[in-house]
């Protein structure tokens, strides 16, 4: 996916449940192969995000809340800081490092693998 942020494209890839999301999707909103996913770019869909979350009854939640889930589940299925920099689009690690303490397993994880390597 292409995301516009600040004037600036970069490619996401999906996961197979955002693109299971997106497909269902499709079958309830017409759309042709190249409309964009959020055509509202820089107003953060707001036509649809708003009502949505407030029919939910939830309060305090932001456009901005996605990205931080986004970046906390990551880290929290061991995934790197950098591929967390690479995926959210950071521009220095020290950004995707606050999710670090979200993974504590990570780091066991990771110093498991140089006992796996040495045995091999």
């Amino acid at each position: 996916m292409e995301t516009h942020h600040r004037n600036l494209a970069r490619n996401v890839p999906l996961n197979s449940t955002a693109l299971d999301a997106l497909k269902a999707q499709q079958t309830i909103v017409p759309h042709k192969p190249t409309d964009e996913v959020f055509p509202e770019a820089g107003d953060y869909c707001r036509f649809w995000f708003e009502p949505a979350i407030k029919e939910a009854g939830i309060t305090g939640y932001t456009w901005h809340c996605n990205r931080h889930t986004f970046c906390s589940w990551l880290a929290m299925a061991g995934v790197s800081l950098k591929e967390i920099q690479t995926l959210a689009g950071h521009k220095t690690i020290t950004m995707a490092a606050r999710y670090a303490h979200l993974s504590p397993d990570a780091a066991a994880s990771a110093s498991e693998r140089m006992v796996l390597y040495s045995t091999a």
